[in-house]
């Protein structure tokens, strides 16, 4: 390989190893605010379902509730 194409290649797999690098920086970014958002979706989950059994338990505490009927 003479001089010349060694550093041609050494060029190119140098810019190609700086591409990859700042692609992983992006998807590390791009996991960090899905991540982010998953744990938001999943709080509001918790809270979903603490209200409805809340609620599901209200319904249940009136006086009607037990033949149906909800006032």
């Amino acid at each position: 390989m003479t001089r010349c194409r060694r550093t041609r290649w050494l060029r190119a797999l140098t810019t190609e190893n700086t591409t990859l690098k700042r692609r992983a920086q992006q998807l590390a970014g791009e996991h960090r605010t899905l991540q982010e958002r998953l744990e938001g979706a999943r709080s509001n989950l918790r809270f979903a379902d603490k209200r409805i059994a809340a609620l599901e338990a209200e319904l249940l505490d009136q006086p009607d509730a037990k033949d149906g009927r909800i006032h």
